[in-house]
């Protein structure tokens, strides 16, 4: 059953499959986002992307991926505010 929010990723992700892009994770409170998807990896704890998508990481920095695109977009302003 598909809803709203999941057209929505989809748009936002236009060709790319979401598990096959490298995303950019939603950080709490103090823990980087490197620290954030080890620890929840080891505890199987489902993450959410700035773009949206939610998933259990696996644990390793998926380095050989493309970057989520709808990420990079939400990021880029956050970083650098002039954009």
């Amino acid at each position: 059953m598909s809803t709203s929010t999941d057209s929505d990723l989809e748009s936002l992700l236009g060709d790319h499959d979401p598990e096959d892009c490298a995303h950019i994770i939603r950080r709490s409170g103090s823990l980087s986002a490197a620290a954030l998807r080890d620890a929840a990896a080891e505890a199987g704890i489902e993450v959410q992307a700035l773009c949206g998508y939610k998933w259990i990481p696996s644990g390793t920095a998926p380095d050989s991926m493309p970057v989520c695109a709808a990420c990079v977009r939400i990021w880029s302003p956050l970083v650098d505010p002039s954009r």
